[in-house]
């Protein structure tokens, strides 16, 4: 049960990221996109986390993506994976510890 819960939110992560940002209803009129350079280095951070996030463990990757990217609390967490809160705080912690140690010398 609780992998069809992780996958479920792991799917509506990425369609959320598939879908088109509104646009400004002025920038609709004239039919133009305005891309920033920060929303250009914005978008390079994204995939290169995400890049990152793929090579950490699944045990803490799990957690990290559903604490962060589906915004969910702890105890959510805890219920969706079977798991103890102590367990998910733990997990997490070893999560970003795998991903700031891959994003800074690219190995896990």
């Amino acid at each position: 049960m609780y992998r069809i819960a992780v996958n479920a939110s792991l799917d509506e992560v990425r369609r959320t990221r598939r879908r088109p940002l509104p646009m400004d209803p002025a920038d609709q009129k004239m039919g133009a996109i305005s891309v920033t350079m920060d929303d250009m280095a914005n978008l390079d951070d994204q995939l290169l986390i995400s890049d990152a996030l793929q090579q950490v463990d699944p045990d803490f990757r799990i957690p990290v993506v559903l604490r962060h990217v589906a915004d969910m609390d702890y105890e959510e967490i805890a219920r969706t994976l079977d798991i103890p809160v102590g367990t998910v705080k733990s997990r997490i912690a070893r999560g970003r510890q795998q991903l700031a140690q891959i994003m800074t010398e690219g190995s896990p």
